[in-house]
């Protein structure tokens, strides 16, 4: 139910935060994802609280699927112990299957699903408006916010899909494999 995916995700990144912030330090390059994880806590959060919406932050949180090849694709170009070499060695063609996966999942569950729950949000609000009492009891924040953060995750994830794309039209068209065709961060 929506009731624990939401506080498991939000538990999620605050975990995001911390280990960006211990790894990577804060700077221009890693302020997009604090952003996100950010804006991603306070929209769940929210949505806990108020119990309005809260089905969209759940879809939302739906493109964080998007991790496990994502994961597989970071472990690969891990550098020292010989990690990276194993893998291209164990793994090789399927490191480039996993690169297929990271390209469609991104491209479904963040390219094409951000847009659609904006529209879908967007349609609830004003079915809501217009035919449920409750509708007194949104927030206008609610009303600003949730849409902002979904434009905001889309607008970030367009910017790494860009790079996914570039890496795995790489692979596809021969000029590299997968753990050298993949981004050092998608982020």
């Amino acid at each position: 139910t929506t009731e624990f995916f939401c506080p498991l995700y939000i538990a999620h990144s605050l975990f995001g935060i911390l280990h960006a912030a211990t790894k990577d330090g804060m700077n221009l390059h890693t302020l997009p994802m604090f952003i996100h994880h950010f804006a991603s806590i306070l929209s769940f959060g929210v949505a806990l609280y108020t119990s309005h919406f809260i089905v969209y932050t759940a879809y939302c949180g739906l493109c964080e699927i998007t991790n496990i090849p994502l994961s597989i694709m970071y472990l690969s170009k891990t550098k020292g112990g010989g990690v990276a070499k194993w893998m291209e060695q164990k793994f090789g063609v399927m490191l480039s299957v996993n690169g297929g996966m990271l390209w469609l999942t991104f491209l479904i569950f963040r390219v094409i699903m951000f847009p659609y729950i904006l529209y879908k949000l967007i349609s609830d609000f004003y079915l809501v408006k217009q035919t449920d009492t409750r509708w007194e009891q949104v927030w206008t924040f609610e009303l600003w916010y949730h849409p902002c953060t979904i434009t905001f995750l889309w607008v970030i994830s367009m910017m790494w899909f860009r790079k996914i794309h570039a890496g795995f039209m790489k692979v596809l068209t021969g000029e590299s494999t997968a753990a050298n065709a993949a981004p050092e961060k998608a982020e």
